[in-house]
C-alpha cells in the first residue's frame, strides 16, 4: 500500500510539474501566508520521502530480527505505520494547496 500511495504522489506531481510556476510556496506559517519559496521540482520531495518510508516498511531488518523484543517491534511497526501516514497526509494537502494555486 505504501508504494501505491508514493507512487500515486509521484503521478499527481508529474501530472501538475509543468503547469507550476518556477516558484512554489515551500512553507506556511500559522497564519497561513508563505514563508518560504522554493523552486517547482521541490514537489517531488514528499512522493520521494514516502518512498523511503515504504521502502524501509518492505525491507527486513534482520539485526531487528534477532535483538528486537515482540514488543519492540509493534512499537518499531506502530512509528513507521505513523510516519507513513503523516507524510501521506502532508503529502494529499499540499496537492490540493498546489491545484488551488492553478485555478
Amino acid at each position: 500500500m505504501g508504494f501505491g500511495v508514493a507512487l500515486t504522489f509521484f503521478a499527481l506531481a508529474s501530472l501538475f510539474y509543468t503547469r507550476l510556476p518556477e516558484r512554489i510556496p515551500i512553507q506556511f506559517a500559522f497564519d497561513w501566508t508563505v514563508s518560504n519559496w522554493g523552486n517547482k521540482i521541490m514537489i517531488f520531495t514528499l512522493p520521494a520521502i514516502a518512498l523511503i518510508l515504504a521502502g524501509a516498511g518492505y525491507g527486513k531488518n534482520k539485526e531487528w530480527e534477532v535483538s528486537a523484543t515482540a514488543g519492540q517491534k509493534r512499537i518499531n511497526q506502530v512509528a513507521l505505520i505513523a510516519c507513513q501516514l503523516f507524510v501521506w497526509c502532508m503529502g494529499a494537502y499540499i496537492f490540493f494547496l498546489y491545484a488551488r494555486l492553478l485555478e
